[in-house]
This record gives C-alpha cells, structure tokens and sequence, in this order.
C-alpha cells in the first residue's frame, strides 16, 4: 500500500522566544542548537516536512538576524515572530497544509530526533487512518537521556549545597509524552488546541477534546533528550544502566554534528550555567572557573558486575583522602554497612551480592571527612539488583575471606569489623545471610594488619563472638 503523504509540522520554541536578555545564555543556546539540533532537523525536510520556528512576539536582533541568516531561503523552513503556542501552530498548519488532515510534533531547540523519524511517524499515522482514526495523539515512550558534556549540577548546588559535577553520559529513558516524544493527527475542522500544555497532562487533555490515545513502545530510541547546563529542570532523570557510545555514532543515528559537541567542553560556553527557571528577562548566571573538588557523579544508578557492586570512590566520583562510604536499607530503614579509610586512586571496592537482600531497595553514599566530621557531600545512589548488559571490563569472582560459622537463631544479627589502624569496615546482617555472605579482599589493607571481629546481638545487647588477624 503507497503510504499517506500528510503534512507534517514540527514546532520549535526557538532561544528563548526573547523572553530572556543575556547575551551569554543567548550564544550557548546557539551553540547547542547548532550542535545538536540544526542537522539533525534539516535532514529531515522534505516537500511533505515543514518546520515551524517561533522566535516570539519581541525577538531580540541578535536571534532575528541569526534566523534570517541559517534558515532564510531555506524551502519548507518558516520563521515566526509570534509566540510558541497551539493556536499559532494550528494557524500556520491549516494555511500551509494543501489537505484536510495533518500531523504536528514538537521539539526544543536542543534535543535531535533519529534519521528516520518522520518514516517511523507516517507509519504509525497511515495505521491509526487504516483503522478510522483520524484524530489521535500517539506517544513514542523510550528514547535517550544524554548528558552531552559534564557539567555542573545547578539544581543539587541550590537545594543542598553539593558540589556536584555530572559526568557525560547516555542511558535508556523511559517517559510517555516527552515533549519532543508525540505527535498528533487532527484535521482542519477539529485541531488539537492543548498540544503547548504540560506534556505529562497531554493524554487528559486529548480525551477531553475527543481524540484517541496511544502509547507505543517501538522505536527503543525514538529520541535524543538533551540535558545541559543551560535548560530549566533537573540534569538527570533515568536511572537506566549507561550505555557505550560515542559522539560519531550519535551524530550517524541522530544526526548531531560531534565535532562541535566535542569542542563544547572547552569552549567559553561550557562554563556558562543559568539559574534553574522558567523565567523572562535577566536570568541569574554562574561561572565555576575551578571544578577540582567538585564530586563527580558518573550514574544515578549503579548495577552489579558478575555479581560485585563495584564503588570507586577516587576515579569514579573524585573524592581522596580520609572518606566513608555507607550502604542504606531502604526498606528497613537501616545502615547496614559503613567503611571508613583513606581513599586513593587504587581504592576499588567490590561488595558481593550475597552482602545485600535482593527482595529490598538499596542506595549508598559517600562522606568526606571536614574538619574531622563525616560531612554528606553528593546525593544517594540508587543500588539495582541486575547485571550491566554492557560492562567494559568483567569483574574477576574471588573466594571469601573469611569463612563464617556462627550457630545463633536465624533471626539473631550479626556484626562484622574488620579495623586497621587507618581504617574501619562495619557490617551488620541477619545471621542467615552473614553465614551465606562472601567478603572480598577489596576491603582489606594490604599493608597493615586487619583485625577481624564478630559480635552477635543477643538480648538487645551485641556480644563478642570472635576476634582474629588477617
């Protein structure tokens, strides 16, 4: 069957709409767009594709004059100095369209969709035609998040104080109704007037106005939600494994151009950081010219490699020196496990699975010491009971090292210290699993005598059981 031609509109809110003054919040957002989004949408125009950018009803000369010099003359490309809204995207739509019906989808002036996206739409839309549907709003519902550079975490430094540096990062994402993630099949007569409002209220408003929604799974990767130091909300949202990647390959899929998101890092833009708001004229901007200690944050999640929770306290998250490192029990509202030492380049450390119980939640942090306090300095980390699908290296399995025998009721617990003279390991179990636990040469010291002690808790008091030298 020859598929449907219908017109497609895509809908940009474009630098800002000259809501917002600063010349340096301006040129970054220029900058992105060139990097990201610009060829990613020029490749995919055709004489059926035509792509709206509204610059707002008092656009500042600089953005206009930019504009006027990427997209004039540029076929199906058209440039609006009115504001970014369903009304004016309807109206644009009805006048250009030569058909009753049409299909619009939105997209910030910083994310990229995948070279085949617009197939991948017509496709969804001739099957909703097929079955007699032509008002719809359909949702692509997994794409990716991706941290295009590292960057400063504006929202945590302003909530809590922590000097947070997000590592670049790319992770599969989950979220219906992303703004740049639907579409919507209308006609002349019944458009769709809703389609600027919040995106997670999108379904409601669509049923409210008549139209069926769907939700669809595939494509996987059906966009490139970007994430940066000059949007308006949080950096990270998914907590999905990371994924491999490099910047050729996303400009092959996505089509970003890689070398300016390669150049990003050490240009003037990157050091550029704006107040976290959706807000109109002077917005408060930030330069951090030395990031040397700040905690770097590389995932919101860490996952298991054949079976050992790997944390790197100096390569992953930059923090040296006298640290501690605590895993909580969600469920139980417990710390069940504290260490504390001296953190180095060579610090890996490896916890077993059989350490944790795999029916409860899990997340851990890490302290630095301040002036002799454990002094909080990053936010939790979520603990996912799943193997990375794509680890870089594989963990090698070690033996335990120590053998527990402890015959106590298997609802008694069990405290396992393993010290040395610079550090302190803290374990507390259930019996039932502390006899089943494997500990791992990663936390002991290879240069000083670890002194290993077990107490079992016995009538609300925790009696010593043992005492040996590893």
């Amino acid at each position: 069957m020859t598929p449907r031609r219908l017109p497609i509109f895509i809908a940009t809110p474009f630098i800002g709409q000259g809501d917002i003054l600063n010349e340096e919040w301006i040129d970054g957002r220029i900058a992105l767009f060139e990097a990201v989004t610009k060829n990613s949408l020029l490749n995919l125009l055709d004489e059926d594709v035509h792509w709206l950018i509204f610059l707002g009803r008092k656009p500042t000369q600089k953005v206009v004059i930019y504009a006027e010099r990427v997209f004039g003359g540029i076929e199906n490309i058209h440039v609006l100095k009115v504001q970014f809204d369903a009304n004016n995207i309807n109206s644009k739509a009805k006048q250009i369209s030569p058909v009753e019906r049409y299909i619009t989808i939105l997209i910030a002036d910083d994310d990229a969709w995948p070279n085949d996206y617009i197939t991948t739409i017509r496709e969804k839309a001739n099957t909703l035609l097929e079955n007699g549907d032509e008002h719809a709003g359909l949702t692509f519902a997994n794409g990716l998040e991706w941290v295009m550079a590292d960057q400063v975490d504006i929202h945590f430094l302003q909530k809590s104080g922590f000097k947070i540096l997000r590592k670049q990062n790319l992770v599969e994402y989950r979220y219906p109704w992303l703004g740049c993630g639907f579409f919507v099949l209308q006609t002349k007569n019944r458009p769709f007037t809703s389609i600027c409002n919040a995106h997670p209220t999108i379904p409601k408003w669509l049923e409210e106005e008549g139209f069926s929604v769907h939700v669809s799974e595939e494509p996987k990767r059906a966009w490139l939600y970007n994430r940066h130091q000059l949007s308006a909300s949080s950096l990270v949202k998914s907590e999905n494994e990371p994924l491999d990647f490099s910047l050729a390959e996303l400009e092959e899929e996505f089509g970003i151009d890689a070398t300016k998101v390669a150049a990003w890092s050490s240009s003037r833009f990157s050091s550029y950081y704006s107040e976290k708001a959706q807000g109109v004229g002077m917005l408060d901007m930030y330069e951090f010219p030395n990031l040397d200690d700040f905690v770097h944050m590389p995932f919101k999640s860490f996952f298991f490699n054949n079976e050992y929770l790997v944390i790197d306290t100096a390569n992953q998250f930059n923090i040296r020196g006298p640290c501690r490192v605590r895993i909580y029990n969600i469920t139980t509202k417990h710390y069940e496990l504290l260490f504390n030492f001296i953190s180095t380049n060579e610090s890996k450390l490896r916890f077993h699975k059989s350490m944790f119980n795999r029916e409860q939640e899990y997340k851990f942090d890490v302290q630095k010491s301040v002036d002799g306090t454990w002094t909080r300095v990053m936010p939790y980390v979520l603990i996912k009971f799943k193997e990375l699908d794509h680890p870089l290296t594989i963990e090698k399995k070690m033996e335990s090292i120590l053998s527990p025998c402890v015959s106590s009721p298997e609802e008694t617990k069990c405290r396992v210290v393993l010290t040395t003279k610079d550090s302190s390991f803290r374990l507390e179990l259930p019996t039932q699993r502390f006899q089943q636990c494997i500990l791992d040469s990663s936390l002991l010291s290879s240069t000083l005598e670890n002194t290993l002690t077990i107490h079992i808790m016995r009538d609300g008091q925790w009696e010593l059981e043992s005492t040996k030298t590893l």
